[in-house]
C-alpha cells in the first residue's frame, strides 16, 4: 500500500453531487451511454478541468464509500476490521509538494483549509493537540499537509492491521531537488524509467546511491511478493515499538517516528472527500 489508504476516498454524497455535474456538463441522462462512449475526448477533459475547479481540494476521480465493494461510509471502513494478509504499507515525507507544485487546488495544503477540515471531522480540541505538534512554519505546513492527506492515515492503517497480520511500514525520505521527498517519486527510481524526463523527474541520473536506493526497494518488494516478508533488515511494525523504515540514499530504521505526532493523531483520519456540501 502507497501514499494512502481510506482518506482520499469520497462520500456517497460528494460522489453524487460530482457525478451530476459531470453529466450537466457533457449533457448526459441515463440512457446516453453510446454518446458517453463516442464523445470527443477534448469535452471529457474540459469536463475534467471544471468539475476539479469547482472542488477545490480533493481528486474529483476518487472511489467512493457505496456499502459494497467497499464500506458505505468513513467510519464503517474504520470499524471494519481489514483483510487478515501480510501488508507492506508506507508514504513519502513530504507528498503534498508535487500538489503545490502542479496548478490547480487538488489538495489541501494551505493552513486555514487544513486547520477547518481538522475541526470539522474531528472537532476544536482533537484539532488543537494535533496543530501544537506541527510548527507555524513552511516546513510544519507542508509536514501537517502531507501527514493529513497521505502519511497518517496509511501509518493508521498499517497499525490496524499489525494487530492481526504481519505488517511492514516505510516512510520515502529520498528529496528530489526542487520537489523534495514528493509523492510519486519512489516509482522513479522503482521502474524502468530512462531517458531525460526520467532523470529530471527523479532529480539525477539512476548511479551511484541513487541506484543502490531503488535496487533496495525493488529488492524488499520482491522479497516480499516471493516470501510475504521483505528482505533483511526491516523490522515488523509493531505496537510496542513501531519500528519504520526509512528509504533514503542511506537507509535507516527509526522507531516510533514522529511519535508526538502520531499520538497526537489518536489513530482518526480526515478525509478531504467526506463532505456532501
Amino acid at each position: 500500500m502507497q501514499s494512502g489508504a481510506l482518506s482520499l476516498i469520497h462520500s456517497q454524497e460528494m460522489s453524487r453531487k460530482i457525478a451530476r455535474r459531470y453529466a450537466e456538463l457533457l449533457g448526459l441522462d441515463q440512457g446516453s451511454l453510446e454518446k458517453l462512449r463516442t464523445m470527443d475526448l477534448r469535452q471529457l477533459f474540459e469536463a475534467q478541468a471544471q468539475v476539479g475547479a469547482e472542488n477545490p481540494g480533493t481528486i474529483p476521480a476518487a472511489p467512493w464509500f457505496d456499502g459494497d465493494l467497499i464500506a458505505g461510509s468513513f467510519d464503517e471502513a474504520h470499524e471494519r476490521p481489514s483483510a487478515p494478509v501480510p501488508l507492506i504499507a508506507g508514504a513519502a515525507r513530504d507528498e503534498i509538494r508535487l500538489f503545490e507544485i502542479m496548478p490547480g487546488d487538488i489538495l489541501p495544503s494551505k493552513w486555514p483549509e487544513l486547520e477547518a477540515l481538522l475541526v470539522d471531522q474531528l472537532g476544536k480540541d482533537h484539532a488543537d493537540r494535533i496543530l501544537a505538534t506541527y510548527p507555524r512554519t513552511k516546513h510544519g505546513r507542508r509536514a501537517l499537509a502531507s501527514d493529513l492527506t497521505f502519511y497518517m492515515p496509511t501509518r493508521n492503517f498499517a497499525e490496524r492491521n499489525a494487530g492481526h497480520s504481519p505488517t511492514w511500514f516505510y516512510r520515502f525520505d529520498y528529496s528530489h531537488p526542487i520537489a523534495g521527498a514528493t509523492h510519486g517519486l519512489d516509482l522513479t527510481l522503482t521502474w524502468p524509467m530512462k531517458g531525460a524526463r526520467a532523470v529530471f523527474a527523479r532529480g539525477g541520473r539512476m548511479r551511484g546511491k541513487r541506484a543502490a536506493l531503488g535496487e533496495r526497494m525493488v529488492g524488499h518488494y520482491a522479497h516480499f511478493v516471493r516470501h510475504l516478508t521483505p528482505g533483511p533488515g526491516w523490522p515488523a511494525y509493531a505496537p510496542e515499538d513501531r519500528p519504520v523504515k526509512v528509504f533514503d540514499l542511506d537507509d535507516r530504521v527509526v522507531k516510533d517516528l514522529e511519535g508526538q505526532r502520531f499520538a497526537a493523531w489518536a489513530g482518526r483520519d480526515v478525509g478531504p472527500g467526506i463532505r456532501g456540501d
